[in-house]
Parts: C-alpha cells; sequence; structure tokens
C-alpha cells in the first residue's frame, strides 16, 4: 500500500472511531435526565399527605390556597447553602416560607439552579435561612376562593404563611 492511501485508511478509521464514540456515549443520556418543565402543573395531594393551609402571596397579590403542596406532596428534602446537611420541609411544621433570592448563585452547588429560602417554623425560635430549592420546584393548592387548583413555581412566589395545625385536642372537640 502507498503511503497516500495508508493515510487515507488512518483517516478514515480515526472518524468512524469518533462517530462510534459520539453514537455510544450518547446513548442512554435521554432516558435518565429529568426535564425541567417549562410551566407549573397543578396536582392532587397525595393520599397519605396532611392537609395544610395558606396563604400565598404572588407580586402584591395574595392567594388564600388549601391543600398544599410540593406536586401533591407536603414533605422534601433540601440541601442548605452554609453547610453540608439537608433538611425536610414538612409544610405542616412550618409558619412562613419567604424567598429570599429566586434565582440563587449557589456557591456549594454552582451547577445546579436553586432559590434560597428562609423558613420559620412553629416552634419558636425555629429559623432557617439558608435553604436551597430547586428553582422549578412547584408549589400546588387548591383556591379557597374559586375551588380551583392553582400552581406556581416556588421561586416566583414572594412568600407563604402557613396555618397552624390544629392539636390533637382541637380536632377531638377539646
Amino acid at each position: 500500500m502507498k503511503k497516500h492511501q495508508q493515510k487515507n485508511v488512518f483517516f478514515l478509521k480515526t472518524i468512524l472511531l469518533a462517530v462510534t464514540c459520539i453514537v455510544c456515549c450518547s446513548m442512554g443520556t435521554g432516558g435518565t435526565e429529568v426535564s425541567t418543565p417549562l410551566e407549573p402543573a397543578y396536582s392532587e395531594l397525595d393520599e397519605d399527605a396532611d392537609i395544610v393551609h395558606g396563604i400565598l402571596r404572588d407580586n402584591g397579590k395574595t392567594f388564600k390556597i388549601k391543600n398544599l403542596s410540593f406536586s401533591g406532596k407536603t414533605e422534601l428534602e433540601v440541601p442548605h447553602e452554609n453547610d453540608d446537611s439537608y433538611t425536610t420541609i414538612d409544610l405542616g411544621k412550618i409558619a412562613t416560607l419567604t424567598i429570599i433570592n429566586q434565582n440563587h448563585a449557589s456557591k456549594r452547588y454552582p451547577n445546579k439552579d436553586y432559590s434560597l429560602v428562609k423558613i420559620t417554623t412553629h416552634k419558636e425560635g425555629g429559623v432557617i435561612e439558608d435553604v436551597l430549592v430547586p428553582l422549578k420546584l412547584s408549589i400546588v393548592g387548591i383556591d379557597k376562593k374559586t375551588d380551583l387548583g392553582k400552581a406556581w413555581f416556588i421561586s416566583n412566589i414572594t412568600s407563604i404563611s402557613f396555618e397552624k395545625p390544629p392539636s390533637a385536642a382541637q380536632e377531638l372537640g377539646g
């Protein structure tokens, strides 16, 4: 074989190898990634979830909402900006959730999109100021005024004030 033909064969093998690598490396990635929703979507409260009511504030408007949840769930594990811990946000134990920074550039998690949130619990002194929640996390519930389902991305609201759940004695009529 001539040198020119050897170079062409080498060149073709290199291209074939590169194409094979690209195809093989890209296989399987489409089904494993979670797509980011373009719009928040209402979803029913899970059967085993606690019933939580509250007042949601969105750009100066106030909505009284029942059956508040994170897309059907009332608990969510979230990281912190200032340490390596995770906290379980239980909507039944929260007094307020306030968005501090809607599109927070996290130093701890630079490749993820978060909102920085302050949480105040019903327990006196229970304040957490460095909670990171996914930017496109949906908060959903039923508008008490219209009885229709509503949904927001948590990054698009100002705050939520939660009603304190009744004690066991109050639920039993005591």
